[in-house]
């Protein structure tokens, strides 16, 4: 697993770029760390509680307000500016 021993603390407003070659787990490091994905073995806290934790409601709602994602794919809605593709998220409450 691409993952393993891995720690990391971020403070609030801190920012981080994850960089590798291709196959080398980025993109499953983002999925946990934005919670797309839990882990299956060792611990991931967010504001100090166990992700393991949050009910389905309460991912989708830190998801939504705390976390954002660039997808390699992109997933634009072509009927949209680039611009309304980003702030889209702000109307889904």
């Amino acid at each position: 697993m691409a993952e393993h021993d891995v720690s990391l603390t971020l403070s609030a407003g801190e920012f981080m770029a994850i960089t590798g070659p291709s196959g080398s787990g980025k993109g499953a490091l983002l999925g946990m760390l934005g919670l797309l994905e839990t882990p299956t073995a060792g611990t991931y806290s967010f504001w100090g509680t166990p992700v393991n934790e949050f009910a389905d409601a309460e991912t989708s709602r830190l998801r939504n307000k705390s976390f954002g994602f660039v997808f390699q794919r992109f997933h634009l809605l072509p009927e949209l500016s680039a611009w309304e593709n980003v702030a889209r998220p702000l109307c889904v409450r």
